[in-house]
């Protein structure tokens, strides 16, 4: 069991709902591609295979915590998307009301899970952690252009990079970033 927290509110989610962490699509933006060095030639061939590694990932009753920047224009591509997304605002998304699809059912700037006894913050820019937090960071915003401080998983500074460039384009199931964080032997 894993437990949602945010702002003093807790939420008790289901243990049989497969559950998923990405973030960074940025669907429709054709400087990313450069940018990121991303393997395709057009935007339209881009979220062409975004959308069906969401889809082929992610079934239409999953949840995703999606962790900010997925497109200029979410009308477009939301209602496009299996599951139901838990939206964690990123720099790209402050003017976009995602609220508004049927399939975002919570939209947040940072949260809070916590996964078999280790706390986890959700968050898309990674840079101003709380002085007092001392659990796992997920967070997207860097992509896969500071590596060196932001790998896919740095197991040191405890911080776990969901950019799309990192997981080949698909979400993360949580079971992965259970075994990530709380290793067992």
């Amino acid at each position: 069991m894993y437990i949602q927290k945010n702002f003093g509110r807790v939420i008790n989610l289901k243990d049989n709902v497969n559950t998923w962490f990405i973030s960074d699509h940025h669907f429709g933006h054709a400087n990313i591609i450069k940018y990121c060095d991303r393997p395709f030639q057009t935007v339209e061939e881009m979220d062409t295979f975004m959308i069906k590694q969401w889809n082929n990932t992610v079934g239409p009753y999953d949840i995703v915590y999606f962790l900010g920047d997925m497109s200029f224009n979410p009308e477009k591509i939301i209602p496009l998307l299996n599951g139901n997304i838990i939206f964690i605002k990123g720099n790209h998304d402050k003017k976009n009301k995602v609220e508004i699809f049927d399939n975002v059912v919570r939209v947040y700037d940072e949260l809070i899970l916590n996964l078999d006894g280790v706390e986890v913050l959700l968050k898309h820019i990674p840079y101003d952690i709380p002085k007092n937090f001392h659990g796992w960071l997920l967070h997207g915003h860097t992509h896969n252009n500071e590596l060196e401080q932001f790998p896919r998983i740095n197991y040191k500074d405890k911080t776990i990079n969901v950019c799309v460039e990192l997981w080949d384009y698909k979400p993360i199931n949580i079971e992965i970033l259970k075994m990530i964080i709380n290793p067992k032997p």
